[in-house]
């Protein structure tokens, strides 16, 4: 995402990582090189394709934007799952299944608090860069969340914190 951007959004952004990080997906200098180290300075293994915890999947052919996104969504779930790690969200998952407005099927918490997780920081990307969002679909999801049976109070915490986040009226 570009700086500009992310001034927009109001948050701090380590612009060189950022900038290197774009040109290694464009074909440019790795992450490693436009930092100044070599793969062994950093413990990154000088073999290409490694896959492994943290790697990155960025379809070929995606645009700026698609990459943007693609980044802010898997640093979304990646947080999420970091706090279900450390911390009992949910009870019971898969027991019940709600209605979600992003899916035709109804999907167990987990899958709910996912998606309105992710959804909240997309929306806010969106409203960025060109005015629209999906407010509907987030108030919906977070109302949905917010009577579910299996919310923990931690969970509740969180959709809490998404509704503070998205600028909720609850």
């Amino acid at each position: 995402m570009s700086a500009d951007r992310w001034d927009g959004l109001g948050r701090p952004v380590p612009v060189r990582l950022f900038d290197s990080l774009l040109s290694t997906l464009r074909g440019g200098p790795s992450l490693t090189e436009s930092l100044g180290l070599t793969p062994t300075d950093a413990g990154v293994p000088e073999e290409e394709g490694r896959r492994g915890p943290g790697a990155l999947g960025v379809p070929l052919g995606a645009d700026v934007r698609d990459t943007e996104l693609a980044l802010l969504t898997g640093r979304r779930r990646a947080r999420l799952r970091e706090l279900t790690e450390v911390a009992d969200l949910y009870a019971s998952d898969g027991r019940w299944l709600h209605p979600s407005p992003w899916r035709e099927e109804p999907v167990p918490v987990s899958r709910l608090l996912v998606d309105a997780y992710e959804a909240v920081a997309v929306d806010a990307f969106h409203r960025a860069a060109d005015g629209l969002g999906d407010a509907g679909r987030i108030e919906r999801a977070l109302d949905r969340l917010d009577g579910v049976a299996e919310l923990t109070v931690s969970g509740k915490a969180v959709v809490a914190a998404l509704r503070l986040e998205f600028g909720s009226e609850r």
